[in-house]
């Protein structure tokens, strides 16, 4: 037998690796992270980076902006009183007194004015639903219907919209609204002899004063009235101006007036401390039609009549810039430590933005493309989700399947159906039997989604809703086998579970 002997030997061998850059780690680090942990590195990243300015956050407390804005350095003042100094007082004592407690929370403020609103149990119950799914925006966090009991003959649609017209009319006004045009709309609508021009535009036509130029506007608005005047039907549409009062002077009045507005005026009361969702981007169903799609700009045809507009929700997000002193400063400094130390600043907080504006546009594209996919979904509401998964859209999108689930974690969607996380939109194909009648009797199968799935339970609990044995999983798997959902006891169990319906010994 030889002996083992060691030594060294010398080969050669190709490998390929592929390494990530630190801007590329950044953004995928940032294409994972919700609103608010996005938020939170945004404010870390100004604290560590001078570089970086803080330009506005719709999410801070009110009354610290407004400190901000008067930027008083030294309340304690010496020596002789000028008139602009006590113009100064005045102001900062006016603004202290028209702020809000802190610690007061909007919903605290609108609970107070309701306790004190003559109105039905029924409907201060359904109020208090309605003030406690407002965000810090004022802006509802579900869809309000969800509130509605469809087993109480009185929980109505009109009752509904009663209760929400009750809220908007609180203080402050234009809160209890699904966004900030609807704020705006209901701001103008309780103010007094507002022109029907001002509330045509907040109607859902605020892209007709974008830009903010009188006469593009009027030729816009004059295009759309003619336009609804060739409709020989379809539903009439309230607030339309006559074409006599749709002039350059009475647009830049409206304008002046809808600037004059807040858009966000539940931003001056205390933040809660619990942790609400909050919708990355919003969708909307809107009358027009575009050649073809736009996912980058977030724009998705539906037929010849419609289009769904994808806007990203950047409420939360503090909105930042490189700070202009900065800048001149690493231009004018001589020494060359310094230098190299302002420039390095510089270039991280570029990269910093680059990422975040990356971010915003890599979310718009993915939600765009998924919307097209399932536009049955976003016309037509829940249970009309087609069988996608994330490696499908993945090669549909040109991305890798990683990216998309960095999309997709904690991600959510508003749409006219509710808020809805985005991973709710990837749905795992199940297998339906569909029997076709003709010469010869056949089945064939065909895939729906688990959302479709649901939805047929949903339906099957309620249809055997009043008998006195409630159903089993069992039962309700061979019913659903009776439709052509061949799955198993376990699987409704599980889709029983995601609709937060009890099992039969509970219900």
């Amino acid at each position: 037998m030889a002996l083992l002997g060691l030594g060294q030997v010398q080969k050669t061998s190709q490998v390929q690796t592929q390494k990530l850059s630190q801007r590329q780690i950044q953004f995928m680090n940032m294409l994972g992270m919700s609103s608010f942990d996005l938020r939170g590195e945004i404010l870390k990243e100004i604290e560590e980076n001078p570089a970086l300015e803080l330009v506005s956050d719709n999410y801070s407390d009110g009354t610290s902006v407004l400190r901000k804005k008067n930027d008083y350095k030294d309340p304690v003042r010496t020596g002789t009183v000028s008139a602009a100094g006590v113009q100064a007082a005045q102001d900062f004592q006016s603004m202290m007194e028209s702020s809000p407690a802190p610690e007061e929370t909007l919903q605290e403020h609108l609970l107070r004015q309701l306790n004190l609103t003559d109105v039905s149990d029924l409907k201060k119950k359904l109020c208090e639903k309605l003030i406690q799914n407002l965000d810090s925006n004022g802006h509802h966090i579900f869809a309000p219907d969800i509130f509605l009991d469809p087993a109480n003959q009185l929980h109505t649609h009109e009752m509904l919209l009663e209760c929400e017209r009750l809220v908007q009319s609180f203080d402050p006004a234009g809160v209890c609204v699904k966004d900030v045009q609807e704020s705006l709309f209901v701001q103008a609508k309780l103010m007094d002899n507002v022109p029907d021009l001002v509330l045509f535009i907040l109607n859902g036509h605020l892209e007709f004063i974008v830009p903010p130029v009188a006469e593009k506007s009027r030729r816009k608005i004059l295009e759309y009235i003619e336009y609804k005047n060739t409709l020989s039907f379809g539903e009439n549409e309230e607030f339309i101006p006559e074409k006599k009062n749709v002039t350059p002077g009475n647009i830049e009045s409206a304008i002046k007036l809808i600037q004059s507005l807040d858009p966000y005026p539940a931003r001056g009361f205390g933040v809660s401390d619990s942790m609400y969702i909050r919708p990355d981007v919003y969708v909307r169903h809107e009358h027009g039609s575009f050649d073809h799609d736009d996912f980058e700009k977030g724009f998705v045809n539906d037929g010849e009549d419609f289009y769904f507009q994808i806007i990203p929700a950047n409420d939360t997000i503090p909105a930042i810039r490189l700070a202009p002193d900065f800048k001149n400063a690493a231009s004018a400094v001589k020494d060359k430590s310094q230098k190299d130390f302002l420039t390095s600043q510089i270039k991280a907080a570029s990269a910093f933005i680059d990422s975040i504006d990356f971010r915003n546009q890599s979310i718009i594209s993915a939600c765009s493309r998924l919307v097209k996919i399932q536009a049955d979904f976003f016309k037509n509401g829940p249970g009309h989700i087609v069988p996608l998964t994330q490696r499908q859209f993945a090669e549909e999108a040109g991305v890798h399947e990683s990216t998309v689930s960095r999309i997709a974690d904690s991600k959510f969607i508003n749409c006219d159906w509710g808020t809805f996380p985005v991973k709710y939109f990837f749905s795992s194909a199940i297998k339906k039997q569909v029997t076709i009648e003709s010469v010869a009797r056949s089945d064939i199968s065909t895939e729906v989604s688990s959302d479709t799935v649901r939805k047929e339970i949903e339906k099957i609990l309620e249809e055997y809703n009043s008998q006195e044995k409630r159903l089993s999983d069992q039962k309700i798997a061979d019913l659903l086998s009776q439709k052509g959902y061949k799955i198993a006891r376990r699987t409704v169990a599980k889709y029983r579970s995601q609709l937060n319906i009890g099992s039969s010994y509970t219900r």
